[in-house]
């Protein structure tokens, strides 16, 4: 019999049966009504067998025991399992030694259609009919003849007290619908039966054993249960349909769902999700949650709870989770259990191969999930999500008619429908005012529209009308009108079209809209056009104007800055050769030749006033360059010893040398000028010490490069000085180069080491970029053409003694039209031994050199009045062609340079010069 019932079954409560007085009845005599199965009877008729029911007492027994073959039982399978307890060790042994009692009881069970079990003696051993057999599965045969204990092992705690209730005071026991669990399959299920159990007694009235007749109830039971439960379903569902099939807002929708299906399924929370067009964004709307439940309101997404979650639901199928520690990673789970979540369900909806939305029920302990709650959750998810999507339709169809109103409004569009078959005419309030009509005015084709027409018109815009009923061509007009009750003329624009809907009416619907200031406007356009190539050609003017008032103000502007600085720096360069003239001066009208010290002080003046001079001209790109073929690589390493020395113990300087570096053509010393000003620069920017890097490379400037940095395209050597320093904004960077500025403190520098650095490299044709960040450092990037063809030879360097003095018989001829700048040069030439003839001009020496001997060397200023420099040396040279020229200015005007180059084969003495230079260049150019 069937395992631990679901409520065990007291003794006590037996059947009413039971204490009615039907204990007496004999054994197999339980109420027939109980048992009997309907349309059968003993020996045949209904029955779907012959039984042998009609036989004497013992005759079954007999034919199981070898009898008359003539009266042998049909053969059943308790029959057979009789049979075989004549070779076992059964307990109840070969039925021909059962007892009398036993044996006729056995046969008569065999007859009976209805399942009974007879449990024997104390160690209730179980006989039964075929009938019996099924109701018991795969138990059979096994506990045919065999104690009960054994037989129904699983539920012998829930059976044994019946039968000793009835065994012990001889009351039967009738139950409906009584459950039991049973293994009868191979696996404990839950089944229903109905039972009258009934004492089988001997004839001293001694109780023998116990007689069961029952009848499985399990299929009608699970049955009703589940028409209980779609009742039930149902009348949930119809409640959620009435809460919120009157709802307009999808926010109350979700709370009312999630809070009716969460308070039915028993879950400590329940939410509604939409998933966002990109599959993976998932925001929480509505909820509902139990006592002390976490809210899961916000936004998440799907892949953070693992490929395994999101795959499931966007496949559409339910995710199903009893306990979620056990079922997922630790990770994973985890997510779920900060929520406060242990086990739950999500029903996914897929709409249109996309996942739309998601609802779900948690629960804070494990829950096994039953197929009829998730189908309820499914259900639900989908009314609720169709009631959702309703509303959302609803509120856009709303907002979507709202805002065409407002539109129509806020555009004053006034709107007519017009039936030709009726003659019927309908104008919104805003198209009656347009007509000059009040609201509630009456209005029709000809009374109405045709009349409120303008007269010139009136034809062109009824012909219009006619065109687009006839043929289906847009309305598309503009038309004057007189309003019909204020008289005020407008300009309306109407479009429209036919309308033909099945086998309606024909209609003719259309806007009108009010273009009254746009004519206006036009016309006014129009006038203005007449005069609008004068008016163009007087704005041009005054704004070239504007322009050029500016561009002077800016002119005048960095002139002065320009100026001011030179007169500052200049100022304090003359104080100290003032100064130093003066001191030395008054020692020597003392008598006191210890001036030494002022000399050399006016002397460092003059030499840092010259060294202005020359950043400057090499700011404006005009001072002198002498570019020849240069090998970066060697120039940069050479300057390596002269960096260390300049910057100090406190910087650690680094040079990098690209390997296979392309030369370029520049003036070295004006190169090296440039980088010993990057690295004292860089050294200012490093007060607490720090790192110079002095890197070359060879580096192609691509047109998408060239476009971003300023440079022409093509192959350049790059120098790159780079620090680790306090750095520069964006606003120094933008300033750097120009001339005076500084960041030093006042007496630190000049402003003019960058400027110059600039003037050059762009005399060179090169390019310069800063790149720097506060706090990190500056780098320099110098770009300089790569020269094109071979190396030329290099001549030798001759030893670089102490310039020779020169002779009485090497006459030299100097030329400079400010008397005191000759007569110094001359005194020191004559110094140096040499002849001088001196003249105050070209026009003086041209005389000089046609009336005399031709002097061993012209000495000459660029720049004079009348004529130049160059110029006079033109008008020299052809009469002695080899004459030995050298030049001396302070500022060539491209008289002897051109592209900031000198001329091949020119000397020139820059402008201030002492004696040991020009006395050198004189030597120099003499012993060629």
């Amino acid at each position: 019999m069937p395992g631990p019932p679901i409520s065990p079954l007291d003794p006590s409560h037996t059947s009413p049966l039971s204490r009615q007085g039907h204990a007496c009845l004999p054994a197999p005599l339980a109420p027939p009504s109980f048992w009997r199965v309907p349309g059968t009877n003993c020996g045949g008729g209904g029955s779907s067998r012959k039984v042998p029911c009609c036989q004497p007492p013992g005759a079954g027994m007999r034919a199981m025991e070898g009898g008359d073959s003539m009266s042998r039982p049909t053969p059943s399978h308790a029959v057979d399992v009789v049979s075989a307890l004549d070779i076992s060790d059964a307990p109840l042994g070969p039925s021909r030694n059962w007892p009398p009692l036993l044996a006729r009881l056995f046969d008569v069970m065999l007859c009976s259609p209805v399942q009974i079990v007879l449990f024997w003696g104390p160690d209730y051993l179980a006989l039964y009919n075929d009938a019996y057999a099924p109701t018991i599965g795969s138990k059979h045969p096994h506990a045919f003849g065999r104690p009960a204990s054994e037989g129904w092992s699983e539920l012998w705690d829930d059976l044994r007290p019946l039968l000793d209730q009835v065994r012990l005071t001889g009351e039967p026991v009738y139950a409906r619908d009584r459950p039991f669990f049973i293994e009868r399959h191979g696996y404990l299920e839950e089944v229903n039966f109905d039972i009258a159990y009934s004492a089988v007694r001997e004839v001293d009235g001694s109780i023998a054993g116990v007689l069961c007749i029952v009848s499985e109830t399990t299929e009608r039971m699970r049955a009703e249960r589940q028409l209980r439960a779609n009742e039930a379903r149902l009348s949930f569902l119809d409640s959620l349909s009435r809460e919120t099939v009157l709802s307009a807002d999808a926010n109350a929708i979700m709370d009312t769902s999630t809070r009716m299906l969460g308070q039915r399924l028993g879950g400590v929370s329940c939410s509604y999700a939409d998933v966002e067009p990109d599959g993976d964004t998932i925001t929480v709307r509505g909820e509902w949650t139990g006592p002390g439940a976490h809210s899961v309101i916000g936004q998440y997404r799907l892949s953070q709870f693992g490929e395994t979650v999101a795959r499931t639901l966007r496949a559409g199928q339910p995710l199903t989770l009893n306990h979620v520690r056990e079922e997922l990673p630790r990770e994973l789970s985890a997510l779920f259990t900060e929520l406060g979540i242990v086990a739950t369900a999500s029903i996914p909806l897929v709409k249109d191969g996309r996942l739309t939305a998601l609802m779900s029920v948690n629960y804070a302990a494990p829950h096994r999930w039953t197929p009829d709650e998730l189908a309820l959750l499914s259900e639900v998810a989908e009314r609720s999500w169709a009631h959702i999507e309703r509303v959302r339709a609803e509120e856009r169809a709303r907002a979507e008619a709202e805002r065409a109103r407002l539109a129509i409004t806020a555009a004053a569009i006034g709107t007519w429908d017009y039936q030709p078959a009726l003659d019927l005419l309908k104008w919104d309030a805003r198209c009656k005012e347009l007509f000059g009509l009040p609201p509630d005015a009456e209005v029709s084709y000809a009374g109405s529209f045709l009349a409120g027409l303008h007269p010139e018109d009136r034809e062109r815009a009824a012909a219009a009308v006619e065109n687009a009923l006839s043929t289906g061509a847009d309305y598309n007009i503009e038309f004057r009108t007189i309003g019909l009750r204020d008289g005020k003329q407008r300009w309306l624009a109407a479009t429209g079209s036919r309308l033909q809907i099945d086998d309606h009416p024909l209609r003719f619907m259309g806007t009108v809209i009010d273009i009254t200031q746009r004519k206006r406007t036009e016309a006014e356009l129009q006038a203005l056009n007449a005069t609008l190539e004068r008016r163009v050609m007087e704005e041009v003017e005054e704004r070239s104007k504007a322009e050029d008032r500016l561009r002077q103000a800016q002119k005048m502007e960095a002139v002065g800055q320009l100026t001011g600085g030179i007169a500052h720096d200049f100022n304090n360069m003359l104080a100290v050769i003032i100064s130093g003239l003066n001191l030395t001066q008054r020692k020597l009208d003392k008598g006191d030749t210890d001036v030494g010290r002022f000399v050399e002080a006016a002397l460092e003046g003059a030499q840092r006033a010259a060294t202005l001079t020359q950043r400057l001209l090499a700011f404006s790109r005009q001072q002198p360059l002498s570019p020849k073929p240069v090998e970066v690589g060697r120039l940069v390493t050479g300057m390596s010893d002269l960096l260390i020395r300049t910057l100090g113990e406190t910087i650690r300087v680094e040079t990098v040398i690209g390997a296979g570096l392309w030369q370029v053509r520049v003036d070295p010393a004006q190169l090296e000028s440039a980088i010993l000003n990057l690295a004292v620069n860089a050294r200012d920017a490093m007060p607490e010490g720090g790192t110079l890097t002095v890197e070359t490379a060879n580096v192609d400037v691509d047109d998408l490069h060239a476009r971003d940095s300023g440079i022409a395209v093509g192959h350049y050597v790059l120098i790159a000085v780079t620090d680790t320093g306090t750095g520069m904004d964006e606003a120094t960077i933008s300033r750097a180069f120009d001339p005076f500025f500084t960041t030093k403190p006042v007496g630190k520098g000049t402003g003019l080491g960058l400027s110059q650095v600039y003037g050059f490299v762009r005399q060179s044709g090169g390019h310069v970029r800063i790149y720097s960040e506060l706090d990190l450092g500056t780098t320099v990037k110098i770009y300089l053409p790569r020269l094109q063809g071979p190396m030329p030879a290099e001549p030798p360097r001759e030893p670089r003694d102490v310039a020779r003095r020169g002779t009485a018989a090497e006459t030299v001829l100097v030329v400079e039209d400010d008397a005191r700048v000759r007569a110094l040069s001359s005194e020191v030439l004559r110094d140096l031994g040499y002849t001088v003839v001196e003249a105050a001009g070209p026009l003086e020496a041209l005389r000089f050199i046609e009336a005399g001997p031709c002097p061993a060397l012209l000495f000459t200023d660029v720049v004079m009045p009348g004529m130049s420099g160059r110029q006079l040396v033109d008008e020299v040279r052809r009469l002695h062609p080899a004459l030995k020229v050298l030049y001396t200015t302070g500022y060539t005007r491209d008289a002897i340079v051109h592209n900031g180059t000198l001329d091949a084969g020119t000397h020139l003495l820059p402008k201030p010069f002492n004696v040991e230079a020009l006395a050198a260049k004189v030597r120099a150019i003499l012993d060629e």
